[in-house]
């Protein structure tokens, strides 16, 4: 069983539902939440948070940014000392395009 095949499974019986109750929440059929609980079908993310609020759980996607937000201070920190180096050549930064990288290796 795949993570999303749990995850769902998981959700569902937690929450004390059986897939027909979960079909009449969501209007999802439910042959289909049974293909996605058995790993035989994947859920897009759409179908996944659909599913996930008819158990009543909430995905939090505010970490996400908030995570990001802290990568991008990071980030800029660094730059920023890069760009205090003393042997460092004036002007912006510059990083070699992908194809460069992949004729080199």
């Amino acid at each position: 069983m795949d993570s999303a095949a749990s995850l769902l499974h998981a959700a569902r019986t937690a929450a004390g539902l059986t897939q027909a109750q979960l079909t009449a929440r969501t209007g999802v059929p439910q042959p289909l939440i049974s293909a996605y609980e058995r790993g035989r079908r994947q859920p897009g993310a759409d179908m996944l948070l659909r599913l996930l609020a008819g158990t009543g759980h909430r995905v939090a996607l505010e970490s996400t940014v908030d995570a990001s937000r802290e990568a991008a201070a990071k980030l800029a920190e660094v730059c920023a000392m890069a760009m205090a180096l003393p042997a460092r050549p004036a002007g912006p930064l510059r990083y070699p395009s992908f194809k460069s990288l992949r004729r080199s290796a």
